[in-house]
């Protein structure tokens, strides 16, 4: 069952540290994301990347623990020697030695879980390192319905597993290391998932702005309970017109109304 906040998976290897530091202390708070970071790291030492993550955000940072149901504004972290996947929007984390996945593998392995536990509501975010690992399971999470970032692999200290992932027709953005945190929340906002988004206050706004439009020029109201279709059609009109974010797409609409007759075709409506 998918969870009503978007879920990121973060995958790195070599040079990860740095780049999740930058990465999350970007990181505006409230989020309204769950993030799973899944880092290639010694199964045979401690790792300090939960304590090195924290100072550097505002959302809490924890070591990912077997039974752990996700919750918005957190991040998990992979420890060493586990292997972690999803299943109705909480954690499995377990040996790797009992499982049989290599380091190697491990991205991967639970990009392919995340893609097939929250689908359209799947997110992942490839980040420098070597190898491919993140590839196959960016393209899961793509061929069902979720949203792949990958960082621009001439600004990755290694750039294997970007480039392997952008080889694998995976990625709808590539971006430089400081723009994936403002992607990633203007993601969110389009979404427009109850009580998510970075600017959850806007994206409310500008929907009921939209609603405004349509019963000024054209008479008809939004009926309740159709918010899902709703929705759906402007994340489709969108696309369409390669606008980003629901306070952009509303001053579409404020601009041009043949606009509005385009969105409202085939939302259900009362008088």
């Amino acid at each position: 069952m998918a969870l009503d906040f978007p879920v990121v998976g973060v995958g790195a290897s070599a040079g990860g540290i740095g780049a999740l530091q930058v990465l999350f202390g970007a990181m505006p708070f409230p989020v309204g994301m769950a993030f799973v970071v899944v880092q290639h790291l010694s199964p045979s030492h401690p790792s300090l990347l939960a304590r090195l993550l924290g100072p550097a955000t505002r959302l809490s940072v924890c070591e990912a623990t077997d039974g752990a149901r996700l919750q918005r504004d957190h991040v998990y972290v992979i420890a060493p020697g586990e292997v972690l996947s999803l299943s109705s929007g909480t954690l499995s984390s377990s040996r790797s030695c009992d499982t049989g996945t290599r380091v190697a593998e491990l991205v991967d392995t639970f990009f392919i879980s995340l893609a097939h536990d929250q689908q359209q509501n799947s997110v992942g975010v490839v980040l420098t390192g070597t190898g491919s690992d993140g590839a196959a399971g960016a393209v899961q999470i793509k061929l069902l319905g979720g949203t792949v970032f990958v960082q621009e692999p001439a600004g990755a200290e290694y750039p294997g597993m970007p480039s392997a992932a952008i080889a694998a027709g995976a990625a709808d953005r590539v971006l430089r290391l400081k723009d994936l945190a403002t992607a990633l929340c203007e993601h969110a906002e389009r979404r427009a998932l109850p009580g998510g988004g970075c600017s959850g206050q806007r994206s409310d706004a500008a929907i009921e702005h939209v609603r405004r439009l349509v019963r000024v020029h054209s008479g008809l109201e939004l009926g309740r309970g159709t918010s899902t279709p709703l929705l759906g059609r402007i994340q489709r009109r969108m696309a369409v017109r390669r606008i980003d974010s629901l306070p952009d797409y509303a001053r579409c609409l404020d601009q041009d109304p043949s606009e509005i007759d385009a969105l409202v075709r085939g939302i259900p409506f009362v008088r």
